[in-house]
């Protein structure tokens, strides 16, 4: 009996832990909408050119590694036309091997929609080098073709936790939806 109760309290609370974890939280940034898990939060040290930035909030998570970063860019407008969603996912995977990784391999990507809108989605692995050490990541990037504009959605965990996490990340990457 005693076993009994101690085994149902346990299966609540890992039903009610993982539940926890999977409350969404929609985000609006400027046209567009992106849902994280409640465990992230907006980053306060985002960079210069990206329109929003999420990572795990530290106060409920301080192990693992989940960051996402949605950038907007105008280049379609500024070359007229010229710049496919092609030429634009080569730009930005070769950006991810070029200036953020020490090393890594691209899977090749698959065009898909998100909300309606044309896109590519694609996986980098590789090893980023800080301080002597060598972290090895998983990036699962997109980038979206809209009327006027490329939008890139990039997330990133480590990649000991990319089982963990992967699914989370295209869930996040999903949920994009422009906002008229």
């Amino acid at each position: 009996m005693k076993t009994l109760l101690i085994t149902v309290l346990l299966i609540i609370s890992l039903l009610y832990s993982c539940s926890e974890d999977k409350i969404p939280i929609e985000y609006n940034c400027e046209n567009f909408t992106i849902t994280v898990p409640e465990y992230m939060i907006k980053s306060q040290g985002r960079t210069e050119d990206s329109f929003a930035e999420f990572v795990i909030d530290t106060t409920k998570n301080t192990k693992d590694i989940l960051n996402v970063v949605i950038y907007k860019d105008d280049i379609k407008s500024d070359r007229k036309g010229k710049t496919t969603l092609s030429t634009y996912y080569k730009f930005v995977a070769d950006d991810i091997l070029d200036k953020t990784l020490e090393s890594g391999s691209l899977n090749a990507p698959k065009e898909i929609k998100i909300n309606g809108l044309p896109a590519m989605i694609f996986e980098i692995t590789g090893s980023y080098v800080e301080e002597k050490q060598n972290y090895e990541y998983l990036f699962v990037s997109v980038v979206i073709e809209s009327t006027d504009n490329f939008y890139e959605i990039t997330t990133w965990t480590l990649l000991e936790s990319s089982e963990k996490y992967k699914s989370t990340m295209e869930d996040i990457i999903f949920s994009f939806k422009l906002v008229e």
